[in-house]
C-alpha cells in the first residue's frame, strides 16, 4: 500500500496541455480537457479528464480532481482521483483523498483521511487469539 523506494519518478503517458507556471497566481475554477501541471498557485477547483499534476514549486487551496493526481508541492484541500494517486517526497498534504489506487514516498507530509473506491473484500476472518 505505501511505497517508501525511491524509483523513477511515473512516466505521464499525455502530452501536458495546460501548464500554470512559478509565478503565476490563479483564482476560480479550472476545467481542463487534458492534463494540468501546476507550478504556481491555484486557489479554487480543478477539474482535470486527464492527470493533474502539482510541481514541487505548486501550491493549490482546493478541490482537485483528475485522472491521476501527482502532488510533489503543496495541496491544501480535498482531491478525487479516478486512478492513481501520488504523494512525492517532497509532497505536502491536507486534506481528504478518494482514490482508486495510492503510493506515498518516504518523505511525504499528509494529514487528512484516504478513501478506497473499490471495496475490500476478506475472504478469511481473522480469530483474535487470547492474551
Amino acid at each position: 500500500m505505501f511505497n517508501s523506494s525511491k524509483q523513477a519518478k511515473p512516466t505521464i503517458t499525455d502530452k501536458i496541455e495546460t501548464i500554470i507556471g512559478a509565478g503565476t497566481a490563479v483564482k476560480g475554477t479550472l476545467t481542463v480537457s487534458g492534463t494540468i501541471r501546476v507550478d504556481g498557485m491555484v486557489n479554487g477547483e480543478i477539474f482535470a479528464d486527464g492527470d493533474v499534476i502539482i510541481g514541487e514549486t505548486g501550491h493549490v487551496i482546493g478541490i482537485v480532481k483528475g485522472r491521476n493526481i501527482t502532488v510533489a508541492g503543496r495541496l491544501e484541500g480535498n482531491a478525487d482521483a479516478a486512478g492513481l494517486l501520488q504523494l512525492t517526497s517532497t509532497a505536502a498534504v491536507r486534506g481528504d483523498m478518494v482514490v482508486d489506487s495510492f503510493t506515498v514516498e518516504e518523505g511525504a507530509k499528509y494529514k487528512g483521511s484516504f478513501q478506497m473506491k473499490q471495496d475490500v473484500e476478506v475472504s478469511e476472518q481473522l480469530e483474535v487469539m487470547p492474551a
